[in-house]
């Protein structure tokens, strides 16, 4: 899951990560979810 652009922010698809950095846990876990949905 390393290689997937979704876990890289420089890619924009998860914004999440840049709006919320204190919970950037957080948003790998939904960035997971929303990357298999």
């Amino acid at each position: 899951m390393n290689t997937d652009p979704v876990f890289n922010p420089s890619s924009g698809n998860m914004p999440v990560t840049v709006n919320a950095p204190e919970t950037g846990s957080t948003s790998r876990v939904t960035a997971s979810i929303n990357s298999t949905v």
